[in-house]
């Protein structure tokens, strides 16, 4: 499969595959997250993963000879590990000084810059248990967001429908096609929320329960902020609504939004006693989150993009779209899913 991958990512970077300790140990991670919803949706086919050579931040599932790929670029993993690592070190000791994160904007999108790495980084070890279940929790959300495209049969709908790899779309420019893929992103978002949740609640996985996430308001804070900061790297920009709807992905900050609400309709459903309490915590965490990536970055604080979204109705009512378009491709995509849909 690795010469399916090479071809198939080849434009992107093909595959990156030097026998480092640290890169098994990622692909081995992204495996095992594969395998264990493979327990859960047992007709999903066998996914071969990989890391492409590309030091931007981007992650993708594909069909190719009818074999299903996903592949993250090993920029993706440089850069979580970097952002709550120099996010953390920031946070350990006021005598600490502050290392801005090692991205680049290019044409590509962002990209870790391994020059601008430092010698090394003062950390407090009380924090390393921290960072590890951070890092974590964002590479499985990413690992679940591509699986989503696979499982819920995104990748093959795209693929017969429009001709296209669901990573081919960037460039597209019908309006159909975007509303189409931006939906499928929030699909893929609320999958990847729901599983992390449902990880925490059926203590599935040891690094939720065995560590710092004592009860459910401290994983949903430790999980909004998590999020909030990976999305946010990508930057917060006007949300003019002619051009939100020209994006093949939603932006950062609708993102964010949606995330947040499907947190709190998850704690709704299952009925949890202090959901309000715990749906301020989410809240609270994406401040908390913007304000500590001002002092790792060079972003002025711009919290109001995700408050604009709730205040703004036309990007209100660009939301909802986004989620009542669900019902216009749910039967499509019935003939290529892998699992039951979601109403």
């Amino acid at each position: 499969m690795k010469e399916e991958f090479e071809i198939c990512f080849k434009s992107a970077g093909g595959l990156f595959d030097p026998q480092s300790k640290e890169v098994k140990k990622l692909v081995e991670f992204s495996n095992n997250t594969i395998e264990h919803i493979k327990s859960i949706y047992t007709k999903m086919p066998p996914i071969y993963f990989n890391l492409i050579n590309n030091n931007s931040l981007n992650a993708t599932a594909a069909i190719f000879n009818n074999n299903y790929l996903i592949g993250v670029n090993i920029g993706t993993f440089d850069i979580i590990r970097d952002l709550f690592l120099k996010n953390l070190s920031c946070k350990s000791n006021a005598l600490f000084k502050c290392t801005k994160l090692s991205l680049v904007n290019t044409k590509n999108g962002l990209e870790y810059d391994h020059s601008f790495d430092p010698d090394s980084i003062m950390f407090d070890l009380n924090y390393s248990k921290l960072l590890s279940q951070q890092t974590t929790l964002v590479g499985k959300f990413v690992i679940y967001h591509e699986i989503c495209h696979i499982l819920r049969g995104h990748v093959d709908f795209i693929k017969i429908k429009h001709n296209l790899q669901i990573h081919e779309v960037n460039t597209i420019i019908d309006t159909k096609i975007i509303n189409t893929l931006q939906t499928l992103e929030m699909d893929a978002d609320s999958f990847a929320t729901n599983r992390c949740l449902n990880d925490f609640f059926q203590n599935q996985s040891i690094d939720f329960r065995n560590g710092i996430y004592k009860d459910l308001k401290t994983f949903i804070y430790y999980f909004s902020y998590s999020i909030y900061c990976f999305f946010r790297i990508f930057g917060f920009y006007e949300l003019n609504i002619s051009c939100v709807k020209s994006y093949s992905h939603p932006p950062p900050a609708i993102r964010i939004s949606m995330i947040l609400d499907n947190i709190a309709t998850i704690l709704i459903e299952k009925n949890i006693k202090n959901k309000d309490e715990i749906i301020a915590t989410s809240m609270q965490a994406t401040r908390d989150a913007e304000n500590d990536l001002s002092k790792i970055t060079y972003f002025n604080n711009e919290f109001f993009r995700v408050q604009e979204v709730y205040a703004n109705p036309e990007l209100t009512n660009y939301l909802f779209q986004i989620v009542n378009n669900w019902k216009n491709i749910k039967g499509e995509l019935e003939k290529y899913t892998f699992s039951e849909l979601p109403n």
